[in-house]
């Protein structure tokens, strides 16, 4: 079942109540998208209620409906059911009191978006202390909201003793390099996180994620976007990617990073051999840059080296200077190449 208000099916009140009684009779449903319908407090009171009842329903998207705090009687539900596995109510004003109403005792819940909820310190802290003993949850997103340093300490912590978690999302909070420097030091210790995005948390310093790539052996996507790691971090992030060997994705893109970063990189992109996506677009990466670049993804077609795509921005280059870029590719490898971002 999929209803949105895209498509101009904004329910409100009384389709929450409509889509209650369906959940409560109906054993087919296992998928319910009510995202942007404005069905407020009342209407997730309704869907909390069919939820007691409900057997088949695995995954329910809740985005963007004005639920603020009493999205805890979603959660208070789950504590009896028993078969939803995917739960996304992001975009839906929460906050930290919200939180505070919130029991995570459930024992299927396997993916869990809160992002965009104007959740803070003390909230990630809630969370933390929530999630301690739970082991199902396998992603979470807590993207876009307003933790800072202390709120991802605890969500450090609560790294060091999970076994469960695979993805963690933190994009669009506020960590800064305090907050870099706790997730290093869980990560030490974990050792079954897969994916973690930390973009836009202003976070200057790269000494602390270079240490991350040393380290863990694990971590397979990393997501720095639109932090200012600069040329003399991504020095220190090149260092890393000589040693390590499980990374196979790392986002760089709006980082500050110019053509001394891509010389960093040429070197200790001839030595990896386990990252096959990396992206630099959008840094201030010139034509001598990419020429360092260039060289490194000729690779022969029958050897058992991984693909590598490098995706740069040279929307800045003069016509002939792209040309020449452009020639040196197409006469390269066909196996590796460079995605154009105009």
């Amino acid at each position: 079942m999929y209803l949105s208000s895209t498509e101009r099916n904004i329910i409100r009140l009384e389709g929450a109540h409509s889509i209650s009684q369906a959940l409560m009779r109906n054993s087919s449903i296992s998928s319910l998208n009510i995202e942007e319908n404005d069905i407020k407090k009342e209407g997730v009171n309704s869907i909390s209620q069919a939820l007691l009842k409900n057997s088949t329903l695995k995954k329910l998207f809740l985005k963007d409906n004005l639920i603020g705090k009493e999205a805890h009687l979603i959660f208070q539900s789950l504590r009896k059911n028993s078969t939803l596995i995917h739960l996304d109510i992001s975009m839906n004003q929460i906050g930290d009191d919200g939180v505070r109403l919130i029991s995570f005792q459930n024992l299927t819940l396997r993916m869990l978006n809160l992002g965009a909820n104007d959740i803070g310190d003390e909230g990630a802290q809630l969370i933390s202390q929530g999630l301690r003993t739970n082991q199902t949850i396998r992603i979470l997103i807590l993207n876009n909201n307003r933790i800072g340093p202390n709120g991802v300490r605890s969500i450090s912590q609560l790294l060091c003793n999970n076994s469960t978690l695979r993805h963690l999302n933190l994009g669009g909070n506020a960590i800064l390099n305090p907050g870099a420097e706790s997730i290093t030091q869980a990560l030490r210790k974990n050792s079954t996180l897969r994916i973690l995005n930390i973009s836009g948390n202003c976070i200057e310093e790269a000494n602390s994620l270079s240490n991350l790539l040393i380290f863990n052996s694990t971590l397979t996507n990393l997501d720095l976007t639109g932090n200012f790691i600069g040329n003399e971090g991504a020095h220190l992030l090149s260092k890393a990617l000589l040693v390590n060997c499980t990374l196979s994705h790392l986002n760089l893109s709006v980082n500050r990073i110019g053509n001394q970063g891509a010389f960093s990189f040429s070197h200790s992109l001839k030595v990896n051999s386990t990252l096959t996506y990396f992206d630099l677009s959008y840094n201030p990466i010139g034509y001598e840059g990419a020429l360092l670049l260039v060289p490194f993804l000729r690779t022969d077609l029958t050897s058992s080296t991984s693909k590598l795509n490098v995706i740069l921005s040279m929307h800045r280059f003069d016509k002939q200077n792209l040309q020449h870029i452009k020639s040196l590719i197409e006469n390269s490898n066909k196996s590796s190449y460079i995605e154009y971002q105009k």
